[in-house]
């Protein structure tokens, strides 16, 4: 990760912690990186909630 993507990353943390607004935000990297940044949150929360015991079971393995 360069250095630009790492200023963005700690931007959206400081409005994710409510330091900025999301004006602020969106101001500072623009609609489409925050809204990418927000699709990528709720991505990784969903894939945190899949039920994996399916996946990683090894009895249905033949």
């Amino acid at each position: 990760m360069d250095e630009i993507e790492a200023e963005k990353i700690r931007t959206y943390e400081r409005y994710r912690c409510g330091e900025i607004t999301e004006q602020e935000v969106r101001e500072a990297l623009g609609d489409e990186t925050i809204d990418a940044m927000q699709a990528d949150v709720e991505a990784f929360k969903s894939a945190m909630e899949l039920d994996t015991s399916v996946v990683f079971a090894c009895d249905d393995i033949e």
